[in-house]
């Protein structure tokens, strides 16, 4: 058998690590994504109901990152009396904006709700501003006209709710109700808002420690479909810049040297 010469048996060797080098590093690649870890997708649950039609629908769905620590998640279906199909964009940092179209597949109007709460990271301590916003359109679908308006009951929630750890924040209601769209016409639903510009309302010593959320109710008339979008979103009220408490300190020792020299 020829024996490979000093010079070659380096060159096989060179070639061989190169070989198993090449072959763990693909290896890590199929463990770790590109560009690092995969993101923590911030929590999210959505309540559901179709009233009178069973059991209300609890849903935690996946999450979509469609950009910097900003988050979709979709879903779509039967749910009770509806065709249901839903968005929700979220930042835990925190806002929820939500996209919804409500189909009544039956002969009469039908009470529904829909609740997404979003855990919050991180906490916001000391004060928040807020706004928020509902909006949307009533379609009438079968030529009889279209009606939207407060769940049925004695005392029916508000159509918009913004919630915070879990306690009522902020209600919206439209101003005249029921809402009526003429046969095969539409009608505009709101807009409604608080916080203007969003988000402008100041709180000075709330905080939210843990979740907020919307939960929208309306009753929509047989066989016609609603379109709702609304807005929630926190944000922590601003610390005075540096340049602000520079200027402060500046004046401070102005006014302390006048006095000084008097």
């Amino acid at each position: 058998m020829k024996t490979m010469t000093p010079k070659y048996a380096l060159f096989v060797g060179a070639f061989i690590a190169v070989g198993l080098l090449m072959g763990a590093a693909g290896a890590l690649a199929d463990t770790i994504p590109a560009g690092g870890p995969p993101t923590e997708f911030p929590g999210l649950a959505v309540m559901m109901n179709s009233h009178g039609h069973g059991p209300p629908a609890h849903v935690n769905p996946p999450g979509l990152e469609i950009a910097k620590d900003k988050f979709q998640y979709k879903g779509k279906g039967r749910v009770g009396a509806f065709d249901v199909d839903w968005t929700v964009e979220a930042d835990p940092d925190p806002y929820i904006n939500v996209f919804l179209e409500l189909v009544n597949t039956t002969g009469t109007a039908q009470d529904f709700t829909f609740s997404p709460v979003l855990n919050i990271d991180p906490q916001i301590i000391g004060g928040i501003i807020t706004g928020g916003s509902l909006s949307g359109t009533l379609i009438d679908m079968n030529g009889d006209g279209a009606s939207l308006s407060l769940v049925s009951g004695a005392n029916p929630p508000p159509i918009y709710t913004a919630q915070i750890d879990g306690i009522d924040y902020e209600t919206m209601n439209l101003p005249t109700l029921p809402l009526v769209a003429a046969p095969h016409g539409t009608a505009g639903i709101g807009p409604m808002e608080f916080g203007t510009p969003i988000p402008s309302m100041v709180e000075p010593t709330m905080s939210v420690l843990d979740t907020i959320g919307i939960e929208i109710n309306a009753s929509v008339s047989g066989r016609d479909r609603a379109y709702v979008v609304a807005t929630f979103v926190v944000e922590p009220v601003p610390e005075p810049s540096s340049s602000v408490l520079l200027i402060m300190s500046v004046f401070a020792a102005i006014a302390l040297c006048v006095r000084r020299r008097r």
